[in-house]
């Protein structure tokens, strides 16, 4: 069709008028419809992406679709790639209407390297030529290759270690400026304007070192989460490395930050002694808070050497691959011309990218050297050049056009680099398996230390209180003893400190309950040199208190490690050394079973004890013609077998409340039950045990029986199926949400448009409502 004139004249038989009429016919062609988009990307996940588009004809629209093809980054050619098509829901009459579309690429299951290319595409409603179409740009999105993943995470890791090694130096300097204040306040008897200046100065710089820790908690997150957001996941490389992220949110204590910030405010209201005790209780916190930022450290350092040596057993295992596959072609491409020069490309860059995986292999015998406690990381230099030398032939072979002899030093170098993956494949089990063994030893022992350490200090502790402060002969051996177990605290200390710091499983608050251990102990020796024996027993009773609280935490640690290498020996059984002696996992009747028997066991203890005048919680001394301590001893065994049962039985009843998953009616009844376990656990432990113990124990006997008979009926009863967990999309929803309200008032603006307009003024109509959301 095309314009043209036409004219109109009057004529009949008898009159013919040469005045005429002209007209004009012009044809408005079917304009190209035109569409704009704009991408969001989610601010928790680069693979969760918002478009946020308008679409715009001149009479309507037949569909629209979103077109995405994912290829492999080596072939980048149009057709590279399967094409993948989604409909989107359009109004086809409405002229001009944005559109939103969510695209979660997670559910793609990208590798590393792939590349995608998407668009959108709009037609509209010719019916004379057909439907029109146009397309937007063509938007690209790049997953990072396993190396680029491995080079990332590696400078990312450095980053944080030195945030954190600058952060330990800043400790090192305010714990010896807060000393420094502290002798100078010793020596003065008024403070003057001169030292609340330095005391403000000393808690901004805790607060500025608490803000920095919050600072590497947070980055520390973000490197995690972009490590797997394109690789293959690793649950027990995320575990340590979860683990790793809560010691940092505990150095990060907001709790803390806050109190210093409240101090800081009453700084002027206080006088010399306040100022004294709050700058050594300032001190306190700053030297356990920089010995933990120190095991941080030690632990993150661990780690990163961990992370590094399998990202480069998976690189090597890639390149074993690609150098077989390239053997292959040489093999079969060996009489084609043309085919050795790509071959020679090719094979070049695998030489390059094998020669990086061995300077990382180099360089992890430093990171490995730099370690307090270095593993038995040995690097496989000779492989190396053995493989590197088998590639460098094939080189060779390529450039002189021999296909045949290069391809059977392209499969021995594939050959020899296979059996140096699993050569450090069996390097880091050996290394690991050996760890945990030397670490179970070392906690065991410290275990036994600690439960020797609690009898002795007991023994002192009646003692104490018997002679009443009087000096004689044996008041100051008492004192004597009090400092040895002083010491033999100290080495524990030490010991546990020591492994803490290579263990990840070791909670922050065991090296904490060690440093009251201590610290107590130290005051009851400056108690006892001033004969303030009240004060003396005081401190041994909250030593006393946290050596049980360690014990039992300690004990948790132990189990935890015990289970641990019971899975990976031997999947499916049991641990042999729980108390009961059970080789399986009990059953719910065995759990009553014990239950019963321990509160048994409880009730007769109660009795005995209150039977020899000697109720829980109060301290004697020893009776006459009794050796010191036996009888005492044999009372705390019998209650510390008591305490490891009802450990054992809160253990299996914890596991089995992590197995009901979302059952809230029976995972909360298991709850209750555990609670009121945990809290028998510490009256034995502290040595409380009254008739709230055993009427406590009467009714954690009720529960379990009425859980046993629920979990019998399991199944019958709706409200006690399993829940299957679905899959939840956690990220940021503002965009999204955002973007549904303005199509909705925009939506409402545009059905306001009468229907009987022409297309130019129905497009003005459209630019004046689209201006309102400009």
């Amino acid at each position: 069709m095309q314009s043209g004139n036409y004219s109109i004249s009057a004529s009949n038989q008898y009159f013919i008028n040469h005045d005429s009429v002209k007209y004009a016919i012009q044809v408005i062609p079917d304009l190209y419809p035109s569409v704009q988009v704009e991408q969001k990307q989610d601010s928790t996940s680069s693979k969760q992406l918002y478009f946020n588009g308008n679409i715009k004809d001149d009479y309507g629209f037949t569909r629209l679709v979103f077109t995405y093809r994912i290829y492999n980054s080596d072939d980048s050619s149009s057709h590279a790639g399967t094409i993948h098509k989604t409909e989107l829901t359009i109004s086809k009459n409405q002229l001009q209407q944005p559109f939103y579309f969510y695209w979660d690429m997670d559910t793609l299951s990208l590798a590393p390297g792939q590349q995608m290319e998407y668009y959108f595409e709009v037609w509209d409603n010719d019916g004379v030529n057909g439907p029109k179409s146009t397309k937007t740009n063509p938007m690209f999105f790049k997953v990072p290759s396993m190396d680029e993943i491995v080079k990332n995470t590696e400078d990312n890791n450095s980053h944080v270690q030195n945030e954190i090694s600058k952060t330990v130096e800043q400790a090192n300097i305010l714990q010896s400026e807060m000393e420094q204040e502290r002798a100078d306040l010793f020596n003065k008897q008024e403070m003057n304007w001169t030292d609340r200046k330095k005391m403000d100065n000393l808690l901004q710089q805790q607060l500025d070192l608490q803000k920095k820790v919050d600072e590497i908690a947070k980055k520390n997150k973000e490197n995690t989460k972009k490590q797997w957001e394109f690789q293959k996941k690793d649950s027990d490389m995320m575990a340590k490395q979860d683990e790793l992220q809560k010691l940092f949110n505990q150095l990060a204590n907001d709790s803390l930050k806050k109190k210093l910030e409240e101090l800081q405010k009453m700084l002027n209201k206080m006088n010399k002694e306040d100022v004294q005790q709050q700058l050594e209780k300032l001190t306190s916190n700053n030297q356990d808070f920089k010995k933990e930022l120190e095991r941080t450290l030690e632990l993150y350092k661990r780690l990163d050497f961990q992370q590094q040596l399998q990202a480069n057993q998976q690189r090597l295992d890639s390149l074993a691959q690609k150098q077989d596959q390239l053997s292959n072609e040489s093999k079969e491409n060996k009489n084609k011309e043309g085919a050795t020069q790509q071959e020679q490309k090719e094979q070049d860059a695998l030489n390059k990218d094998f020669q990086d995986v061995a300077k990382n292999l180099e360089n992890l015998e430093k990171k490995n050297s730099e370690l307090e406690e270095p593993t038995q990381y040995k690097n496989p230099e000779q492989q190396s050049q053995s493989v590197q030398q088998e590639m460098q032939n094939s080189s060779q072979q390529l450039s002189k056009n021999n296909s045949s002899k290069a391809s059977q030093s392209q499969k021995n170098a594939a050959s020899k680099m296979k059996e140096m993956a699993q050569q450090l494949s069996s390097m880091e089990m050996n290394m690991e398996s050996q760890s945990e063994e030397v670490d179970e030893a070392t906690l065991r022992n410290i275990l036994n230390n600690l439960v020797t350490l609690s009898f002795a200090q007991e023994d002192l502790m009646d003692k104490v209180t018997a002679s009443g402060g009087q000096t004689t002969m044996q008041y100051s051996d008492i004192a004597y003893k009090q400092k040895e177990l002083q010491e033999n605290a100290s080495t524990i200390a030490d010991s546990l400190y020591k492994l803490s710091k290579r263990n990840l499983k070791l909670q922050s608050i065991v090296n904490q309950e060690m440093d009251k251990i201590n610290r107590n102990m130290k005051e009851a020796v400056d108690q006892m040199e001033e004969r303030h024996a009240p004060q003396a027993a005081s401190n041994q009773q909250f030593s006393m208190t946290s050596i049980n609280n360690l014990a039992l935490l300690l004990g948790d640690a132990l189990a935890g490690m015990q289970q641990s290498q019971s899975k990976k020996h031997s999947p499916g059984m049991g641990s042999c050394n729980k108390p009961g002696g059970m080789g399986s996992k009990p059953s719910m009747s065995q759990l009553r079973q014990m239950q019963e028997q321990l509160s048994k066991q409880l009730d007769a203890m109660k009795n005995a004890m209150m039977k020899n005048g000697k109720n829980l919680g109060q301290q004697q001394g020893n009776k006459p013609g009794s050796k010191p301590g036996d009888q005492n001893q044999g009372t705390s065994e019998a209650l510390a077998k008591m305490a490891a049962e009802q450990q054992y039985i809160r253990q299996q009843m914890q596991q089995a409340e992590e197995e009901m998953g979302d059952n809230k009616q029976g995972g909360g009844q298991l709850d209750d039950i555990t609670k009121q376990m945990s809290k028998n656990e510490e009256d034995i432990v502290n040595r409380q045990i009254t008739d709230a113990t055993l009427q406590r124990q009467q009714q954690i006997i009720k529960h379990l029986l009425e859980y046993e008979k629920a979990k019998q009926t399991q199944g019958q009863n709706p409200e006690f199926e399993s829940h299957i967990v679905k899959k939840q999309f956690f990220g940021n929803p503002n965009p999204f949400l955002e973007y549904n309200t303005q199509r909705t008032k925009q939506d409402e603006l545009l059905k306001t448009v009468p229907p009987d307009l022409n297309s130019f003024y129905r497009d003005k109509v459209n630019q004046y409502f689209n201006s309102f959301q400009e």
